[in-house]
């Protein structure tokens, strides 16, 4: 909330997650000799997914404002010498968002591949989402296996501010594990979930109680 801006970018083909910024005062990205592109991480493999999102509803003591981590899935396959991860980053307290130093935290790491064929890997995209709306909480996990033929749900743990469990998957078999999307479909207050399953042609609709 500080009228700068800057863009967080998973590299696939260059296996590293950089944070971008112009030094510009007017955040033109336009002018290439402002530009400042730092490199988080370059050991976590060929990057899939970032979201920016408040994970832990903690409060820096620097600005007494709430800072948000980097949400991130890698892509790899059952020979990478990096494991299929979902992990989220998390920037030192007080730290400048440009300047600070990320930590890595490990969420899973055990994506498996099951779906053979060229190039195939794990897992897909992860989101964040709270499955009560009348609570406010540290958000659920949600993650589309892609080809690892399943879907993932992640409960913030009871023990651990930095840490979820796994608390829910479901096994689609010979299927690619796709988008989804998540909305009160009946006004309990409770979300449902839309999940694509590419090879079936289907959408399957799951709700919380």
């Amino acid at each position: 909330n500080d009228g700068r801006v800057e863009i967080i970018a998973a590299g696939f083909f260059i296996a590293q997650l950089n944070l971008i910024y112009s030094t510009n005062a007017q955040n033109n990205f336009l002018v290439k000799e402002d530009l400042v592109i730092k490199t988080i991480d370059s050991q976590a493999g060929k990057l899939f997914d970032v979201k920016v999102v408040d994970l832990d509803l903690a409060t820096d003591t620097r600005t007494g404002q709430r800072v948000a981590e980097l949400l991130v899935t890698n892509h790899q396959s059952n020979k990478d010498s990096i494991r299929t991860s979902l992990f989220y980053y998390k920037l030192t307290d007080g730290a400048d968002y440009r300047t600070g130093n990320w930590t890595r935290h490990l969420v899973y790491d055990d994506f498996r591949v099951l779906k053979s064929g060229i190039q195939s890997a794990a897992p897909g995209v992860a989101k964040p989402f709270n499955p009560n709306l009348n609570v406010q909480e540290r958000p659920y996990l949600f993650v589309s296996g892609d080809c690892a033929e399943k879907a993932y749900i992640f409960k913030p743990s009871t023990t651990n501010e930095l840490s979820y469990d796994l608390v829910w998957s479901q096994l689609y078999t010979d299927n690619t594990v796709g988008g989804v999307s998540f909305a009160d479909l009946d006004g309990d207050g409770l979300v449902e979930f839309a999940l694509a399953i590419y090879e079936r042609n289907v959408v399957f609709v799951y709700s919380f109680n």
